[in-house]
């Protein structure tokens, strides 16, 4: 099910991996929102707009804009900070692995070289 690596810690690379996968699918829809965010069906407020909410409420519009311009840059920021997660987790499973693997390799063969083992 898994792999012993130092200190007898059990790591399940398959676990791992698939944990990464969803981090990265979830990175995925994140910016997908992100990019359907800032595209407001009512207008943006600054006036003028095709589909203006009413004009007599400008300023209330211009909040609601810049809301939305911190919510587009949040979300990208948090996109970043999945996909980069994602990416650590999944390669420091298989390098973890990989060494493991390798030490174990060469702690046998130096045992094999003691006389009486």
């Amino acid at each position: 099910m898994g792999t012993t690596v130092a200190n007898g810690v059990v790591l399940n690379k398959d676990a791992v991996t698939t944990a990464a996968k969803q981090l990265s699918d979830t990175a995925v829809e994140l910016r997908t929102a992100a990019k359907l965010v800032p595209s407001p069906s009512w207008g943006n407020g600054m006036n003028g707009a095709e589909y203006e909410a009413g004009r007599a409420h400008l300023d209330m519009g211009k909040r609601i804009a810049a809301g939305i311009d911190r919510v587009t840059v949040w979300l990208k920021i948090w996109t970043t900070a999945v996909e980069d997660t994602a990416g650590a987790i999944g390669q420091s499973a298989v390098e973890l692995v990989a060494v493991d693997d390798k030490n174990a390799r060469a702690t046998k063969q130096v045992a094999a070289q003691i006389p009486g083992q």
